[in-house]
């Protein structure tokens, strides 16, 4: 583990202290249990982008853009 100073504003400084005093963790195990938490919520949260979250952010080289037809080429291709 690397050592490491932050800069805490007195409030945010306060709640840290109150929490790690009532749930007996050091402030130190306290910050790294809510950075994990913080990153593997933001995995979560990635790991729900799906396919069709991109469909139509692009523009492609053709002149008929996909992402503007998209229903059309579908209903064409589910129709046969």
């Amino acid at each position: 583990m690397k050592r490491t100073t932050i800069y805490l504003d007195e409030i945010l400084l306060n709640k840290l202290k109150k929490y790690s005093f009532e749930n007996k963790m050091t402030m130190t195990d306290t910050i790294r249990i809510a950075i994990k938490k913080f990153f593997e919520s933001e995995k979560e949260i990635n790991a729900g982008m799906d396919y069709k979250d991109i469909i139509g952010i692009a523009e492609g080289p053709y002149k008929d853009n996909v992402s503007e037809k998209v229903e059309e080429y579908l209903m064409e291709r589910f129709k046969k």
